[in-house]
């Protein structure tokens, strides 16, 4: 930018300062680029609908994940209770069958017991 000179009377000063503010702004204003707010703007907004987007699937699916896990873990608690009532269900029915087992079992040895007394009473008769 040119500077005036001092010399020079007022009005060619004014003359050559808008002269050359006009020609400066013109080629100033021609070597920039388009004004970047809209593209930073532009830019900023698809960043910030990428980033959106990126929160809404990433919270979508971490809402799935804590769905599934706690589906998982009441269905794993019910085949926990399953498993434990089932096991009492087998246990009384063993515990009933050995107390039918046993009966039998006095029973039978009781019968062993006279069938004995009996063979014994026979012997001595043959004798």
């Amino acid at each position: 930018m040119r500077q005036p000179q001092a010399t020079a009377p007022a009005s060619t000063r004014a003359t050559l300062f808008d002269n050359c503010t006009e020609s400066t702004i013109a080629g100033t204003m021609q070597s920039l680029p388009p004004p970047p707010a809209s593209a930073t703007a532009t830019t900023t907004t698809t960043a910030a609908v990428a980033e959106f987007q990126l929160d809404l699937i990433r919270n979508a699916v971490e809402e799935s994940v804590n769905s599934l896990r706690d589906s998982l873990h009441h269905e794993i608690q019910n085949l926990h209770v399953d498993l434990v009532r089932q096991f009492e269900i087998q246990q009384q029915q063993l515990v009933a069958i050995l107390a039918a087992m046993r009966t039998q079992q006095e029973a039978t040895l009781r019968e062993l017991d006279a069938v004995r007394l009996e063979n014994e009473r026979l012997r001595r008769l043959i004798e």
